[in-house]
């Protein structure tokens, strides 16, 4: 899979972001008699904001209600204990939990805003790089195998094309899935598979089924089964275009062939024709050996005609 696209999963950055916010909680705690209560305090709300801007919303948030469980228990008086000692140290206390809230979620969002960014620049450029290289392909074979290797290799899973036949309606054989995604036109998920259609430019063109960790490219898939759709439609478009020019040559073909042959029937026709007329108009005016030339003639071009009509025999064959 491509560099940039990979995302870590949200436990995993929930705690690494906890075990930022402990080993800052544990350097205050031991630092606070040297460094003072307020740069403790803005210790940890710098801890949250690290956390949000590398981690994320969520990850931000959990942060910063650590950091708050954390100022309360060990640094507002009484220490060791959740409770507070008057209502003068509320303020501070409240103070320090949206100071820290705040501070989580913008770095929270901002990080996972340029994340977004991020992975939809990646996207794009994975796209544009399938895109090239099924672009040269033609024969709708050649497509889907190198889609499906594409998906393989780049995202680890395994692909199926199923296109319907030229009613409309799917092979008997498709699995339930691609049936109902058909029938919907809507997508199906579900572990290990998810089912989409696929979009072509003149409509729907048939269904794409992932089957794998489908749902780490969640969002990305529709483009990709748009892409498929267009790169198949367009295969089988050329495909077709490539049929029509060879029937096309062939009916250029057949038509030189039988205007050359119909001259080349002509020309044994018009000699047994002259040689029958004459034999005919002529029969009591003719020596024994004119009659006889005129048979041979006869029966030659007859022998001739034979072997035309043999050779066009053997030509359709081919």
């Amino acid at each position: 899979m491509s560099a940039g696209i990979s995302i870590r999963p949200l436990s995993h950055r929930i705690m690494l972001g906890l075990g930022v916010i402990v080993l800052v909680s544990a350097s205050v705690y031991f630092a606070r008699s040297t460094i003072g209560t307020i740069a403790s305090t803005l210790s940890l709300v710098i801890g949250v904001l690290l956390v949000g801007a590398s981690q994320g919303l969520v990850p931000g948030l959990v942060a910063a209600t650590a950091a708050f469980l954390f100022f309360n228990f060990f640094m507002a008086d009484p220490i060791l204990t959740l409770r507070l000692a008057s209502g003068e140290d509320l303020a501070p206390l409240i103070a320090f939990n949206v100071t820290a809230l705040i501070a989580g979620v913008l770095a929270g969002k901002l990080r996972d805003r340029a994340a977004a960014a991020e992975r939809a620049t990646a996207w794009s450029r994975l796209l544009i790089e399938a895109g090239n290289e099924v672009q040269a392909l033609i024969s709708p074979v050649e497509v889907d195998e190198r889609l499906r290797e594409m998906a393989s290799r780049r995202f680890g899973l395994t692909v199926e094309f199923t296109l319907p036949d030229p009613t409309g309606q799917l092979s008997p054989t498709t699995s339930p899935e691609a049936r109902a995604v058909w029938a919907s036109r809507r997508a199906e998920r579900s572990d290990p598979s998810i089912s989409l259609m696929m979009e072509g430019v003149a409509g729907p063109m048939g269904v794409l089924t992932a089957v794998g960790d489908w749902r780490r490219f969640d969002d990305f898939l529709p483009s990709f089964a748009t892409l498929a759709a267009v790169a198949l439609e367009r295969s089988i478009l050329s495909e077709r275009v490539g049929e029509v020019r060879a029937l096309e040559r062939s009916e250029q073909i057949k038509s030189a062939l039988l205007s050359s042959v119909s001259h080349d029937f002509r020309t044994p026709l018009a000699a047994i024709s002259a040689s029958a007329s004459s034999l005919i108009e002529f029969e009591h005016q003719i020596d024994a050996d004119q009659k006889s030339l005129f048979l041979r003639t006869i029966l030659a071009e007859c022998t001739r005609l034979d072997n035309y009509a043999s050779n066009l025999l053997e030509l359709s064959k081919l």
